[in-house]
């Protein structure tokens, strides 16, 4: 798969987050944004990144920051398939930062709140947990760890084999 295909993948997975979050959240009577469950106000931060895209976000909903994410996963698709790598790799950027610093902390505990609350909506947000969970996975710096991060074996440090003199 190119990078393109990739990001246009993503964008699928983001707008169908978008169109979920629409769903599980009609009947609720908190507003899904991060002011109402963690009680940090975005609204500076997020105006300043979607500015740079010429975008405006009509709300601070999940739905709406879905959305704004699968447009920038279309962004990236596009500019990739223009060899545009600045572009695309900015998109990419602010994607990552968006999910990981500005949607899952206080989305997916919100979700799994509102599933235990509303079991009517369970699978429903069930569903979108798994998408955010399945996307954060992906946009992980280290995507594939070793298990022996920060782990040597007997013997051995951070630099190579202890030689023997040292040995206690």
């Amino acid at each position: 798969m190119s990078a393109a295909e990739v990001a246009r993948a993503e964008s699928a997975q983001w707008a169908f987050i978008a169109d979920l979050a629409v769903v599980v959240t009609q009947g609720d009577d908190v507003v899904p944004t991060e002011l109402t469950t963690t009680g940090f106000d975005p609204s500076h931060d997020l105006d300043r990144r979607t500015e740079s895209w010429a975008h405006s976000l009509p709300d601070h909903t999940l739905a709406s920051l879905s959305r704004f994410a699968a447009g920038l996963a279309t962004a990236e698709a596009d500019a990739w398939d223009d060899e545009d790598p600045s572009v695309a790799t900015r998109a990419l950027s602010d994607r990552r930062f968006l999910l990981g610093d500005r949607i899952v902390h206080w989305a997916i505990p919100w979700l799994i709140s509102l599933g235990v609350a509303e079991p009517a909506s369970g699978p429903e947000t069930l569903a979108v947990v798994e998408r955010l969970l399945d996307l954060g996975d992906r946009h992980r710096p280290a995507t594939a760890l070793t298990r022996s991060e920060g782990l040597f074996p007997p013997g051995c440090d951070s630099i190579g084999e202890i030689p023997s003199s040292l040995d206690v």
